[in-house]
């Protein structure tokens, strides 16, 4: 999981956590084909015109019925909420039906009330998810697991591009010269900005550092699509050549359709996003500029975690303003 989330935007990562519940309930038994199918699909029957409770449309009513008749669970969901109309309708007209509980006499799984949600108040489905995914998997699949270039490094092996997928405002070079650094690297890495003529350059950087163990450092690939098919040749000639074992390619891309596949699927995708929120910035920034032993290296502990915090705190508002 910690992997695959590396080279995630963090709009996908609640929903890659959310297919990796459904795989593992499926084949416990929680969530059955029928069920999965109608999530994904809902009854797809049109009002057949009985009568309905006036509060609930008419579409959401065959919902019901179809819950109601069809999936295991819901069997008494028509009858109970046509004796307890009242709390039902305070429960679909709710602001927030997630964080309710349910009107009394149905108990149900957190997929099955997941279900429910979707076929009754599905703009609130988002928000039931994250509920599930923390009832199945726990609260650490909820969270995005905090960006961490050194396990992504220690994964990686001198066939294996380091590939950086960028977004809109964010630029992994500072981390990368820190990171050299810290590594020992400060005097043995290349960096070069790709764009017009620019190919044979990196290429005989990549050449020169397989044999001095270098790292090289090719910044946006998606400005330099003409070279990009001499990129995927090189790669796939360096397999059969012997490499330094600590020579590595370090790419930074835009999402591109010009990328070569073959470089995407070889190497280790990184995505590094400004944090959003107060949350994420507190712990982008201890997680990045606070090793452990600053953090417990001084003697007057109290005074100066209350000062760290206070700062890095007052750092993440500022972050958070900066739109405004």
């Amino acid at each position: 999981y910690v992997v695959i989330c590396r080279g995630l935007f963090e709009a996908d990562k609640l929903l890659y956590a959310f297919l990796m519940a459904v795989e593992l309930e499926k084949y416990n038994g929680d969530i059955t084909p029928i069920s999965w199918d109608f999530f994904l699909r809902g009854s797809q029957q049109k009002p057949d015109g009985e009568p309905h409770p006036e509060w609930i449309p008419p579409v959401s009513w065959m919902e019901v019925k179809h819950l109601t008749t069809k999936i295991e669970g819901f069997e008494q969901l028509q009858g109970l909420m046509e004796q307890n109309q009242a709390e039902w309708k305070k429960w679909f007209e709710s602001n927030e039906p997630q964080d309710m509980d349910l009107p009394a006499g149905l108990d149900l799984t957190a997929w099955l009330r997941l279900v429910l949600l979707n076929a009754l108040r599905p703009e609130k489905l988002l928000f039931c998810v994250a509920q599930m995914v923390n009832s199945y998997l726990g609260q650490k699949f909820v969270e995005s697991p905090p960006f961490d270039l050194e396990g992504s490094f220690e994964d990686s092996e001198p066939l294996m591009p380091l590939i950086f997928v960028l977004s809109s405002g964010s630029d992994p070079t500072v981390l990368f010269f820190n990171f050299a650094e810290e590594k020992g690297f400060a005097e043995k890495k290349k960096l070069l900005s790709l764009g017009q003529d620019q190919g044979p350059k990196a290429e005989a950087m990549i050449n020169n550092a397989i044999k001095e163990g270098e790292w090289v450092y090719l910044q946006n690939c998606h400005l330099c699509a003409s070279w990009m098919p001499g990129l995927e040749k090189i790669l796939e000639e360096l397999a059969q050549k012997e490499l330094h074992e600590d020579y590595r390619l370090w790419l930074t891309t835009m999402p591109a359709l010009h990328f070569p596949t073959m470089v995407l699927q070889s190497g280790l995708k990184i995505v590094k996003e400004p944090p959003k929120g107060m949350r994420a910035n507190l712990r982008d920034t201890i997680v990045s500029v606070l090793p452990e032993s600053l953090w417990e290296g001084c003697t007057k502990e109290y005074q100066w975690k209350k000062l760290v915090f206070s700062l890095v705190f007052f750092h993440g508002l500022i972050q958070e303003r900066r739109k405004f």
